[in-house]
């Protein structure tokens, strides 16, 4: 998990390494980015698993579909996340708020997959959300 987090922010780093700098701004809040971040870890898990299965498996073409993909699905396009991912590295505290929050959402799912008919408590899941 934690190689698809430094994978996901390399590939954005060099993305957008030539670009000019912006004005700082939040265009996605912590509630938000959570969950796109998540999900473009297990994208980059995912991609990772194929190109070990298939040694044709073009890693680069398909990752990038999937991040589109990714993006499609919550509405956004790279730019919105971008400049946001590029706020949130500009404030670690920020960023590590981000990330404790992606590390909540996998063990609560995670927890689900492996005991579906237990679920947490309401006061359980809130605290889990909150940090």
């Amino acid at each position: 998990m934690r190689n698809a987090c430094v994978l996901v922010i390399l590939t954005i780093f060099f993305l957008n390494a030539c670009k000019e700098k912006r004005e700082e701004q939040i265009v996605l809040s912590n509630k938000q980015i959570v969950p796109i971040v998540y999900d473009l870890m297990l994208t980059d898990e995912f991609t990772m698993q194929m190109k070990g299965k298939d040694t044709t498996y073009d890693l680069s073409v398909n990752r990038s579909e999937k991040y589109d993909q990714v993006f499609r699905l919550h509405k956004i396009d790279f730019k919105t996340f971008s400049d946001s991912y590029k706020y949130y590295l500009g404030h670690p505290g920020e960023l590590k708020v981000v990330f404790d929050s992606v590390e909540a959402l996998a063990t609560r799912r995670r927890l689900q997959i492996m005991n579906p008919s237990k679920s947490l408590p309401d006061s359980a899941a809130r605290a889990i959300e909150l940090n």
